[in-house]
């Protein structure tokens, strides 16, 4: 059984701020019981994130559109912010030509900085390679039915020149989006490296450092947890989009035995079985149903979910 070792010297993390702000040299290599601890603190954080995306009960676009709207405020973003809709993608328009121009607009550039500095620690400690299958099997966890809104790419040149100012090769492919996905991540890699208690602060620009940026980091924290999914920008405004939240099963099918599988807001709830549309009835109130009711069903899905929740021994 393989021990992790707790890190308690201030030497070790000390060695995280240099590889993390670019001041290291080739002695600063990360030892294995380092490696060891930054993957196990990381993988736990990741598993939190999860589980709180999982959480359909917390689901409430209006609070997540709130908190978002006030950490654009606390970020120093003034234009004005509007909701882009499941139903009407139309409603919010990007300007490609302002990206080309703009890769970034202000809140984005530190979200990246950030990123790429914790990207950096996990690289240079040969981790980011073992990372990676956490960080997709988590995408796929919480973004199984939305892949295509997990990134945002520009055309293939603005990609090119944008990647050279902004990303390394290990640096997830994430570019014009702020979404939940590159915040829990970056927030897990602080976290493994003791961000909050051990590491000392570092600038992200000119005008932000860790501290001020966590300072602000609770709103989105609120957001995520009501169902914030990303922020896109044009010229004019800012767009928030918010996303369901989901239960799941192991197969990645909508799943919840005991409550919603997935909810839109607190009044907008679906209830599934393994991947079945099924009445609300079925999940909350399985003592009302019948043997004509599993009699009558027409979709064997349903049937079987009628079935597995009575009890065979209710029905014989």
């Amino acid at each position: 059984m393989l021990t992790i070792s707790v890190l308690k010297e201030k030497h070790h993390f000390e060695k995280f701020h240099k590889i993390i702000t670019g001041n290291f040299s080739d002695a600063d290599k990360l030892a294995n019981n380092e490696k060891a601890y930054l993957f196990h603190k990381f993988s736990l954080r990741i598993r939190d994130w999860q589980n709180m995306l999982t959480k359909v009960e917390t689901a409430d676009s209006e609070k997540a559109f709130d908190y978002s709207v006030q950490w654009l405020r606390f970020m120093g973003y003034e234009k004005p912010v509007v909701k882009i809709y499941h139903e009407l993608p139309h409603t919010f328009t990007e300007d490609k030509n302002y990206y080309k121009h703009h890769p970034v607009v202000f809140p984005h550039l530190a979200v990246i900085t950030f990123s790429n500095k914790l990207s950096k620690l996990f690289e240079h400690g040969e981790l980011w390679q073992r990372a990676l299958p956490l960080i997709y099997n988590f995408i796929n966890r919480v973004y199984f039915y939305d892949k295509e809104n997990i990134f945002s790419y520009l055309s293939e040149n603005d990609s090119k020149e944008f990647e050279n100012i902004y990303r390394n090769s290990f640096h997830y492919p994430f570019i014009n989006l702020l979404d939940r996905f590159a915040l829990c991540v970056a927030e897990s890699m602080y976290y493994a490296c003791g961000g909050y208690d051990m590491l000392d602060t570092f600038e992200l620009n000119g005008y932000m450092n860790t501290a001020k940026f966590f300072e602000g980091f609770e709103l989105m924290r609120k957001s995520i947890d009501a169902g914030f999914s990303y922020m896109k920008f044009n010229q004019d405004k800012a767009g928030i989009y918010t996303i369901e939240k989901v239960n799941l099963d192991s197969n990645n099918r909508l799943h919840s035995g005991n409550g919603p599988a997935i909810q839109f807001s607190p009044d907008e709830k679906g209830y599934y079985y393994h991947g079945v549309r099924v009445d609300e009835r079925i999940i909350m109130h399985p003592e009302t149903l019948t043997y004509d009711d599993i009699i009558n069903a027409t979709h064997r899905g349903v049937k079987e979910a009628m079935i597995a929740k009575i009890g065979l021994k209710e029905l014989v």
